[in-house]
């Protein structure tokens, strides 16, 4: 799926198998932007098709290992927190599918502030 062939396999991919897949992209857009303007999010369950929930969010803390404390904040909820509307949980927004993770909530929060690139999804 989206170029990358982990739907095609036997078993799913670890998440050291992802990370080493989205590694080059993930890491260019968060030099490109900074983790002020990128964040991880996913797009489960339409995932579900190429790989886990868990090994999707593992493979994001591997990419992001090298990063400092303030950089992971903000890629892991901080640089969210700050685009979406107020009063979105984004823990039970994530979960339930709506908010976090949807495309939508994306366009219309970066539609009224600087562009925000999605890490991966």
């Amino acid at each position: 799926m989206f170029g990358f062939t982990h739907h095609t396999g036997e078993l799913p991919p670890s998440s050291e198998e992802l990370a080493a897949a989205w590694r080059p992209y993930i890491e260019t857009c968060i030099a490109a932007f900074g983790p002020e303007r990128a964040m991880f999010e996913s797009n489960f369950p339409v995932d579900k098709g190429s790989c886990g929930y868990a090994a999707l969010w593992n493979a994001f803390k591997r990419i992001a290992a090298g990063c400092s404390a303030a950089e992971k904040a903000a890629l892991f909820a901080g640089t969210a927190s700050q685009i979406l509307p107020a009063g979105i949980d984004l823990v039970s927004s994530r979960l339930s599918g709506r908010g976090a993770g949807m495309p939508g909530c994306y366009a219309s929060a970066t539609a009224r502030r600087a562009p925000i690139v999605s890490a991966a999804s």
